[in-house]
């Protein structure tokens, strides 16, 4: 239990980091990162419990077990969706646009949910199916009999802060995020086949079912937003004697409002 909330902790220090540097590139405040990352750890910690409480019918339990930040039951993706609200909130009140935000977080997400599958495979949590006795782990890999899921996710998610990287920083606002929902998303659908879980939508998880929306939502909408802005930029500019022109009608016009009301 110890080193999974070591390795929480320290995924929490480097999202925080990270993303510190980022805003102080952008002008704006680290302490303003630090508080992000802390209310979205939290959130998405007390989703992720509460989520598979609901899962399993048993959303009535003891409420101190929502704020358990110990290796236990939770669906982890759902821990998401509370993360996307906040992020939205914060950046209306930083008053900067939403997508910049979720491109500066995306990376950093990466590294923290990467170096929280670590703790997950030592607290012997979220483990795959067992493994032919010939092809056992170190036995400090607890449950050492079983495939390391979690191992396999933390390998996704450092995969996908690498192909998030390697978008330009001058892209479009967004589309580092939008890489970064349906990457995510489509990891953990088909590492979901190799975990131990229950499955609730027929041959499906709670976790897949959710991917599957993600990527379908995040899909769409970057689609609808690439094909706005390419709309916006196929359009042909004003000459600029049309521009002269106009503003040389409204000139006259604010001159000649105060001399009829003079002659009236």
């Amino acid at each position: 239990m110890f080193a999974y909330n070591l390795l929480h902790v320290l995924a929490f220090a480097a999202a925080s980091w990270l993303l510190a540097r980022s805003f102080r590139r952008r002008g704006l405040q680290g302490l303003h990162a630090v508080l992000l990352c802390a209310i979205v750890f939290c959130a998405s910690r007390f989703s992720a419990r509460f989520f598979h409480a609901l899962e399993v019918a048993r959303p009535l339990q003891p409420w101190t077990s929502y704020f358990t930040f110990g290796a236990g039951p939770s669906s982890q993706l759902a821990g998401l969706l509370p993360s996307v609200a906040i992020v939205a909130a914060y950046a209306l009140a930083l008053r900067i646009p939403f997508a910049v935000l979720f491109d500066l977080a995306a990376v950093p997400g990466c590294v923290a949910i990467a170096i929280g599958r670590v703790g997950c495979q030592l607290a012997g949590c979220c483990v795959g199916p067992r493994l032919p006795p010939e092809w056992a782990l170190p036995a400090w890999l607890s449950p050492s009999g079983n495939l390391p899921a979690p191992l396999l996710e933390m390998a996704a998610a450092v995969a996908v802060a690498y192909l998030l990287l390697r978008i330009p920083d001058e892209a479009t606002p967004g589309v580092r995020a939008s890489g970064f929902f349906v990457l995510h998303g489509a990891a953990r659908f088909n590492l979901q086949w190799i975990r131990t879980g229950e499955t609730s939508w027929g041959p499906l998880t709670t976790t897949q079912v959710l991917s599957l929306a993600t990527v379908a939502l995040v899909a769409a909408l970057y689609f609808f937003v690439t094909r706005r802005a390419a709309r916006a930029r196929s359009e042909p500019l004003d000459h600029p004697e049309d521009a002269q022109r106009r503003h040389r009608r409204r000139g006259r016009r604010r001159e000649s409002g105060p001399a009829t009301e003079q002659r009236a």
